[in-house]
């Protein structure tokens, strides 16, 4: 449905090639969200390499249309920012490099046109190292926070566990005591305990 509105607003081409890359896209979500269906939580290898695949659907979607001149093309972060919530530090690294090599080839292949209109060589270098310093910025404070995130949710847990033995032996405790008692009791004669 969401295509068809798309189709319909941005007037696609019925070969265009954006066109093919929307319908290529929705075709492997679907076949993700079928596979993925009957998961609790799927692996991390399993999301690393749906991150991937979102990354090159957006990679080649930006190329389609403009390029690095695509006011879109910041985009490119998010996938980063999954990486860094949901999976380990290599993944981080591994898409924030990722994702700083798409935009640098989105760069890289600007038609030459582009760069010698007003001078916008520069500005668009400017944007380039811009995007670099962000997807590094984004991989830094991203992970601590979800590292820091994940380590309060151990301590809690730990915290939790600590209690619960706590408790236990105080009801173990209490138990014996009343045994004692009793026992106490019933040896000196006296059974109203």
């Amino acid at each position: 449905m969401w295509l068809v509105i798309i189709w319909l607003f941005l007037n696609f081409e019925p070969s265009s090639p954006s066109l093919i890359v929307l319908l290529a896209t929705s075709g492997v979500h679907l076949i993700s969200i079928v596979l993925l269906w009957s998961q609790r939580r799927p692996s991390h290898h399993t999301l690393a390499i749906q991150i991937a695949i979102d990354l090159l659907y957006m990679t080649s979607l930006l190329y389609f249309n403009g390029g690095a001149t695509n006011a879109f093309v910041t985009a490119l972060l998010i996938p980063v920012v999954f990486a860094c919530i949901s999976l380990g530090a290599y993944y981080c690294i591994g898409f924030t490099l990722a994702s700083i090599s798409a935009y640098s080839l989105l760069v890289w292949n600007m038609p030459s046109d582009m760069t010698h209109h007003m001078d916008m060589a520069s500005h668009y270098h400017g944007m380039w190292i811009n995007f670099i310093l962000s997807g590094v910025i984004i991989a830094l404070v991203v992970s601590s926070m979800a590292n820091m995130v994940a380590k309060r949710e151990r301590c809690i847990a730990a915290h939790r566990e600590q209690q619960l033995r706590q408790e236990q032996i105080l009801a173990i405790s209490i138990a014996s005591a009343q045994v004692t008692q009793y026992c106490d009791a019933y040896c000196h004669g006296t059974t109203s305990v």
